[in-house]
């Protein structure tokens, strides 16, 4: 009996065993969810749903992102009448690229979202979230106190500073306390004085913020800086003076001095008497263009960011400008030309190199006085040999160029290896130095010009 008892349990067992098989394939053919084709309203919830392909490495893990973004756009940004964006809204594209800013980090810092369901099926898998509307506005409303309690205390130190007319103090805490409601700029800030009465925080911050920048000027020592190629534009020619509107110097005031004609943009600090400058080193190359001097508003904030630097350029920031003109290089000649050491005439080489000079955007100067540069040219030919009625000369000598004033020397070249030929060593000599001047042309004065200038 024992045997056929334990055959009645095996059977049984197996019986148990294809039923729950059974089960389990039913449960694995689940009908599709109904949030799946249709998206599920709620006036509690914050919906959001997500769909992935199969493709890719963590298709359940795109499936929840794209659900989570689904749900931050449910969340509507908008800008109020009362708020500072909208009082200061000139500009479409501030507005757009505040309201895109805020979405995207919306969906960054989304918190308190539950997942409800999943499903998956051949094609893909699909994700279903939700955030409670109530719980997400008190944590917002929760965060702009915070972000509030921290602008006011930068507020009252720049409040502070301002009447000790610490002007550098007051700036950072002023910028400080705008970046630190920055996420809630489009949202009114009504806040109340010991009175009763009732303000709007982030308005008067920020028509506080601009009375001080209007409080305080940035004059120009010089309104145009002439140089040349090959010269520094020097402390001297770009200084400035900042000042309040009582005329007295301002110190550690930062100041941005920013050539677009030479591709540089500089900062310096105003010293004690006010005074601030920059130098932009030697200058390689002619043409025009102007130095925009200004408040370094940007240095103030403890992070960068497009959206405030666009709040901060709103402000109307006390600046100057100073034109630049950096001429052609003027360029003296002086010539000391030989033939076995007596002097030569001067006049081939001389217009030899007046035409290399034009064609290398030199100019030919004839006023020692007003030259940039002075260049140096001595040369000597001297005989080398007849061979079969053809007499041979040599010519060896240095040319130099010198920066007028200072006198540093800025170029040399060595001249050797050119020689001449003809029926006779006077011949040979004009032959020698015609051969200089066509190396001028095409060699040494193009290698003076790259040295110095890019243009």
């Amino acid at each position: 009996m024992i045997p056929f008892v334990v055959l009645m349990a095996c059977a049984c067992a197996n019986k148990k065993k294809t039923l729950s098989s059974t089960q389990k394939a039913v449960e694995v053919k689940r009908e599709i969810p109904s949030w799946v084709n249709q998206r599920p309203v709620s006036s509690q919830y914050y919906i959001g749903i997500g769909r992935s392909g199969l493709e890719g490495s963590d298709p359940m893990a795109s499936a929840k992102s794209n659900a989570l973004q689904d749900l931050a756009s449910e969340i509507e940004v908008k800008i109020d009448a009362n708020s500072l964006l909208y009082q200061i809204e000139k500009n479409e594209s501030f507005k757009q690229d505040f309201l895109s800013d805020t979405k995207l980090k919306t969906k960054l810092q989304l918190e308190g979202y539950e997942a409800v369901d999943s499903y998956s099926d051949a094609t893909g898998f699909y994700s279903y979230y939700r955030l409670d509307k109530a719980a997400y506005q008190e944590l917002q409303r929760q965060k702009k106190l915070k972000a509030l309690d921290k602008s006011t205390t930068y507020y009252t130190n720049a409040t502070t500073a301002l009447e000790q007319e610490k002007y550098h103090v007051a700036l950072g805490n002023y910028i400080n306390a705008l970046q630190s409601i920055e996420p809630y700029l489009n949202e009114p800030m009504k806040l109340e004085n010991e009175d009763g009465s009732t303000y709007f925080y982030d308005n008067v911050l920020y028509a506080e913020l601009q009375s001080l920048l209007d409080k305080m000027q940035i004059q120009r020592m010089n309104p145009i800086v002439q140089t040349t190629p090959g010269f520094e534009v020097d402390r001297e020619k770009t200084q400035v003076l900042v000042t309040d509107d009582k005329d007295l110097p301002i110190s550690d005031i930062p100041i941005v001095f920013e050539c677009e004609f030479l591709k540089k943009k500089l900062i310096a600090k105003s010293i004690q008497d006010g005074t601030a400058n920059v130098s932009f080193g030697q200058i390689s190359k002619k043409g025009s263009g102007e130095i925009k001097i200004s408040l370094d508003v940007m240095s103030y904030a403890k992070t960068k960011s497009p959206l405030t630097e666009a709040l901060l350029l709103s402000l109307r920031i006390p600046g100057s400008e100073i034109a630049i003109v950096s001429e052609s290089p003027r360029v003296y000649i002086e010539l000391e030309l030989k033939h076995k050491d007596e002097p030569k005439s001067t006049s081939e080489v001389k217009n030899g190199l007046e035409s290399a000079l034009t064609a290398n955007s030199f100019q030919y100067e004839n006023n020692l006085n007003k030259a940039h540069y002075i260049l140096k040219l001595k040369a000597n030919s001297s005989e080398a040999g007849e061979y079969q009625g053809l007499f041979t000369t040599s010519l060896s000598g240095l040319l130099s160029v010198v920066r007028a004033g200072d006198g540093k020397v800025i170029f040399t070249e060595n001249l050797s290896g050119i020689k001449g030929v003809d029926l006779n060593y006077a011949g040979a000599s004009n032959k020698c130095y015609t051969s200089l001047s066509k190396e001028l042309n095409f060699e040494i004065i193009p290698r003076l010009r790259r040295q110095i200038m890019v243009n």
